[in-house]
């Protein structure tokens, strides 16, 4: 019995010591607890450390034996959008161009950078060397360098420069397909465009509150077509007499001293005056522009439109807002499609009644209460005028022309 009990005693110590030693592995900021619960989990390989394994365990990341495409997360390709003919990019990756170079016809793309675009990704341009058509809007681009690799670039637009670090100068000087070029809101951004004397070819420059001051250096693009200028603070217009070949000329928020040089120009087609302020002197000389089929004058003070008479081809007259008190001018304008005499005096229709081809007419803000002259205008769709008319003179209009809309 005693030898039993002796013996009884030693079990029960031995497990009480195996007990205790198992409670010490179970300890907070015991390695080796650790160790084993990540063991066996399978967490933990040769070399990891346990909190790598830890991290593992919960995100399920790669294992023993995993692939390296596992182990090393691929950087997403940047988000590329082409829609029709054109296509929506921030960088150019050899993903990218594949994904463009994958659309039919992709030399014709327009390749527009997503607003926010620098530096660094415009250098990223080199792997599309063949684009024709290139816009990068808001952009806070200071480097425009990489643009020389692109010699098949005809047309290049830039709106709104971001950067508060102003850009010396545009590159574009070798740049001998270039056709088009449009500079929106790049005022005090760039500090010179004498590269434009490199660009005799442009055929179009749209500069919109892109440049103050002396405007001479256009007088080398000889072989323009369509200009727009827009709050560029120009006051002499003698740098249009070289530009014989200008079709269309766009004047906006400009202060002119005098018509002259404008009125040399014989192949216009397309002239608009906006906001123009200033002496405004020899506007009768416009009227040696035969060619003009389309004149825009709008809110420019030139009362006295009586040159307008001249113009035999106009297809389109829009003169609001110019304080003129008759339209008499109009009478023997015979292909004119759309006239606008809004916001003027004008107090009769009388030499509208000619018109037979005038598909829209805007008399908004006139004195103008008779509409009579209107009835034989059997192409006219469109009426546009204030709600103080008689019903009566509407219902006739409608009745003689049933295709007639009035607004």
């Amino acid at each position: 019995m005693k030898i039993l009990g002796f013996c009884f005693l030693l079990i029960s110590m031995n497990l009480g010591c195996s007990g205790k030693k198992e409670d010490s592995d179970k300890t907070p900021g015991s390695s080796r607890a650790a160790s084993e619960k990540v063991n066996q989990a399978g967490g933990l390989t040769k070399g990891m450390s346990t909190g790598d394994a830890t991290k593992n365990q919960m995100t399920g990341g790669p294992h023993e034996g995993a692939p390296a495409s596992e182990k090393v997360k691929k950087k997403p390709e940047p988000v590329t959008k082409c829609l029709g003919h054109v296509c929506y990019i921030t960088r150019v990756t050899p993903g990218v161009k594949k994904t463009i170079e994958a659309v039919k016809n992709f030399k014709n793309l327009r390749i527009v950078f997503n607003a926010g675009t620098g530096d660094q990704d415009l250098k990223t341009i080199a792997l599309l060397p063949w684009v024709s058509s290139l816009e990068l809007p808001d952009t806070n681009v200071t480097d425009f360098s990489p643009l020389t690799t692109l010699v098949d670039l005809k047309t290049l637009k830039i709106r709104n420069l971001l950067t508060k670090k102003p850009v010396n100068t545009l590159p574009l000087g070798k740049l001998a397909a270039l056709k088009t070029l449009d500079l929106h809101y790049t005022k005090d951004k760039i500090g010179s465009l004498e590269f434009l004397k490199k660009l005799p070819q442009l055929e179009e420059l749209i500069l919109w509150d892109a440049q103050a001051g002396d405007l001479t250096l256009l007088k080398s693009l000889t072989a323009c077509k369509k200009l727009t200028l827009h709050l560029t603070e120009v006051r002499d217009l003698d740098f249009l007499r070289p530009l014989e070949n200008l079709e269309y000329l766009f004047l906006s928020k400009q202060e002119v001293s005098d018509f002259t040089p404008l009125s040399e120009l014989k192949k216009l087609k397309v002239l608009n005056l906006v906001l123009l302020s200033g002496a405004l002197k020899n506007s009768k000389l416009l009227g040696r522009l035969g060619g003009l089929e389309n004149l825009v004058i709008l809110h420019t003070p030139l009362p006295d439109l009586s040159f307008v008479a001249r113009l035999k081809k106009l297809r389109v007259l829009k003169i609001p807002g110019t304080g003129i008190s008759s339209i008499g001018f109009v009478r023997g304008l015979s292909d004119l499609l759309i006239l606008d005499v809004s916001k003027n005096p004008v107090t009769s229709l009388a030499p509208v009644a000619p018109l037979k081809k005038l598909v829209q007419l805007h008399i908004k803000g006139t004195k103008i209460t008779n509409l009579s002259p209107l009835n034989n205008l059997k192409k006219l769709t469109t009426l546009t005028l204030d709600k103080g008319y008689k019903k009566g003179d509407r219902s006739r209009l409608l009745k003689t022309n049933q295709a007639l809309k009035i607004y």
